[in-house]
């Protein structure tokens, strides 16, 4: 059974705010002040971004170097565990906890492609 979080409609104006970009994770970075937050180097194309994200004690690091994600690009910065934080990679978690990031289908698409 999927559970769908219950939200507040918003307008169609709310989300076409939002800059979501396809790119690459280069490099993770363990966070010293937290055993489940890591600093993601993210390429998105022009620039690379840095996201903190929350993950499983059992996060394999090597398994997601090289990865491509969707990412939302125009957040404001965000202090989470004394790091700052530029965006927000859409993710998932499946049965057992683990996090599933939201990827594009095809690996050929190129870094800093919108996602509409």
């Amino acid at each position: 059974e999927i559970l769908i979080k219950k939200k507040k409609i918003t307008y169609y104006n709310n989300f076409s705010k939002l800059n979501i970009s396809v790119g690459s994770i280069t490099s993770i970075f363990q966070i010293k002040s937290s055993k489940n937050y890591k600093k993601f180097k993210i390429n998105v194309g022009s620039k690379n971004l840095f996201v903190v994200s929350k993950v499983p004690k059992t996060f394999n690091d090597k398994k997601f170097i090289g990865q491509k994600v969707s990412i939302i690009t125009n957040l404001t910065p965000k202090k989470i565990k004394g790091e700052i934080s530029e965006g927000h990679i859409l993710s998932t978690k499946n049965e057992k906890g683990e996090i599933i990031f939201v990827i594009p289908d095809n690996n050929e698409i190129r870094d800093g492609l919108p996602i509409s």
